[in-house]
């Protein structure tokens, strides 16, 4: 008996329920959270996964993992350049570090890239951006930059500019390598499993 965080109210989680041929019931105690089991109550030691998987199992279905598990579909990787508003760029960290720690700025406060953004010695294609689609959004890899950017164009609409588009390169989320790590509990590098509830 597992928990899997598959909300009830999340499009897709009634699918991923039937896919591991079990019944989804709500958890009492979590709504971001339902039980996968035949219809008991867990134990206090029963298994919950985090908040991550639940959106790991919304990639698995975005990207047509469902048909591609089937048969009925192949997998399309694809990347791409698009030129995008930096305020509708949209961040994958909850936080973010006031400084630099890789990269051509690492060491240098977030705030110098602003202000180089502001004077013009750096450009937004000076930049490499790279970025995933996620829920109908682009979700960047770059927060710091991305940051930096927004801080930016405030500044420049403050001043009566325009606002900045950010080149950015996209790439498709595979949808198998998302159920592999939904999948993935093996105590034993996968050379054994247990029969059983």
């Amino acid at each position: 008996m597992t928990y899997q965080c598959l909300c009830s109210q999340a499009p897709g989680a009634e699918e991923l329920a039937s896919m591991a041929g079990q019944k989804a019931l709500l958890s009492d105690r979590c709504c971001r959270t339902a039980f996968i089991g035949h219809g008991k109550k867990p134990g206090a030691a029963a298994w919950r996964l985090p908040w991550k998987s639940f959106e790991q199992s919304k990639v698995y279905l975005e990207n047509g993992g469902s048909a591609i598990m089937k048969g009925h579909a192949q997998r399309a990787l694809w990347e791409e350049t698009r030129y995008v508003l930096a305020s509708e760029l949209r961040f994958t960290h909850h936080r973010i570090s006031p400084q630099f720690c890789c990269g051509q700025h690492r060491g240098q406060p977030l705030r110098m890239l602003v202000e180089a953004l502001d004077r013009g010695d750096v450009t937004p294609q000076d930049l490499c951006m790279l970025g995933v689609p996620f829920k109908g959004r682009i979700h960047v890899l770059n927060n710091r930059r991305l940051k930096a950017f927004q801080e930016h164009e405030q500044h420049r609409i403050a001043s009566g500019a325009g606002p900045v588009v950010v080149p950015i390169l996209v790439f498709s989320l595979c949808p198998m390598t998302a159920k592999f790590i939904l999948s993935y509990s093996t105590t034993s590098d996968g050379m054994y499993v247990d029969v059983g509830y």
